[in-house]
């Protein structure tokens, strides 16, 4: 696995600008900033590194900083000129003193290279919603020289957990304790617990289903009727639904409630919308094992009002336009339809609104002009009832 290095500074900064010159880490991979004093942290000893650069003839020591006397006070080299750079084997304290005549400017910080070593997580509590899970990792600490008490401290390594559910990414958090997502299947819930320099462990532990989630698609049963008025989720009545579950987890009970109307309890029902109006379509998903429920109602099925309307003029003349006269309608119950000619004599009925006359008098082409209709036709609310009666034009 790749590994990529992070650097934590306490104290001052990885790039320090004074008037006798810079000091830096250039190759830290983060800083921590602890009581004036900076921690540098490394991906690898080979790039525990510091180095000083001046404008002018100057003079650079290097101090160690000695436990047992609780100072910076081992001496580990002396320098005089522009550049000069110290290079760490292990973990250590040092200060950085630069002199020029009466100047003097002194920095201090630790270098650490950290180790994360391993990692473990509980699973608290788990219920309908989600689950609540500690974790902790294990590494090495840097050690710092706390002034203010005269002791030293320790300073953890930074370290943020990526938690995985049935192999999908959930959260990344730098939280030892937080709460996921109930699983919806039997799967597995893994860690990865990744610090600052790159490096990471994890955990791995099977859990059972638990919660549940609701969730349906639908679609309308087609009749391929070209003078239905219908559009989106506005529908002529009756409209045939089909719909599909499409839910999460271990579910015993699908109740669907169709609107103020009716419930149904199969998991994938056809129901037929008849009132006009708006109906809420809700899906209510339960595990009796568990108790978890879930609910999606983010359908709304419109049913529109009755209409009935009529063109002035048709053509029948084979061009497969306009070559029949026939209604245009939404939500009709019962229809009847009778033309007559100029003599009255009747040319065309019939009760089906998704058919129309194609101007013949039997098999024979009916004449040019005018012909007089009378429709008559029921919605599916009670007592709605549409009358139509008018003209069209036969023109060939």
């Amino acid at each position: 696995m790749k590994e990529r290095i992070y650097i934590v500074v306490l104290g001052v900064i990885a790039s320090l600008n004074i008037s006798l010159g810079q000091v830096s880490s250039p190759k830290a991979a983060d800083k921590t900033v602890v009581g004036g004093d900076t921690i540098y942290w490394y991906k690898s000893w080979e790039d525990a590194t510091v180095e000083v650069k001046v404008s002018g003839t100057t003079k650079i020591t290097w101090y160690e900083f000695d436990e047992e006397s609780m100072s910076f006070s081992k001496l580990l080299k002396t320098s005089d000129g522009t550049n000069d750079s110290y290079t760490a084997s292990g973990p250590i304290g040092i200060k950085c003193e630069i002199v020029e005549g009466e100047k003097k400017k002194e920095q201090r910080f630790w270098m650490e290279v950290p180790e994360i070593t391993g990692v473990s997580f509980s699973i608290d509590s788990v219920y309908c919603d989600g689950m609540d899970v500690t974790v902790n990792a294990d590494g090495n600490k840097a050690k710092v020289f706390d002034a203010s008490v005269g002791k030293m401290k320790d300073i953890a390594q930074k370290v943020v957990y990526e938690w995985y559910v049935a192999d999908t990414l959930q959260m990344v958090s730098g939280q030892n304790e937080v709460t996921l997502e109930s699983p919806m299947e039997d799967s597995s819930i893994k860690v990865i617990a990744r610090n600052q320099v790159d490096k990471t462990v994890e955990a791995v532990d099977s859990i059972m289903s638990y919660g549940v989630k609701a969730k349906f698609s639908h679609k309308q049963r087609e009749r391929e009727v070209k003078n239905e008025m219908t559009s989106g989720n506005s529908y002529s009545s009756p409209a045939e639904i089909e719909f599909t579950n499409e839910s999460k987890g271990n579910v015993t009970v699908y109740e669907w409630v169709m609107g103020t109307m009716s419930r149904v309890y199969d998991k994938n029902p056809v129901y037929s919308f008849q009132p006009t109006g708006t109906h809420r379509v809700s899906l209510i998903v339960t595990d009796e094992t568990t108790g978890c429920s879930s609910i999606d109602s983010t359908l709304q099925v419109t049913i529109t009002d009755a209409f009935l309307g009529f063109p002035n003029v048709f053509t029948p003349n084979g061009d497969d336009v306009n070559d029949e006269f026939r209604c245009a309608y939404k939500s009709l119950k019962t229809y009847e339809i009778t033309i007559y000619n100029r003599w009255g004599r009747e040319v065309y009925h019939s009760t089906d609104p998704s058919k129309g006359w194609d101007g013949k008098e039997g098999n024979a082409k009916a004449a040019e002009g005018l012909y007089m209709y009378v429709a008559e036709a029921t919605g599916y609310d009670k007592g709605v009832r549409i009358r139509k009666h008018g003209s069209v034009t036969l023109v060939r």
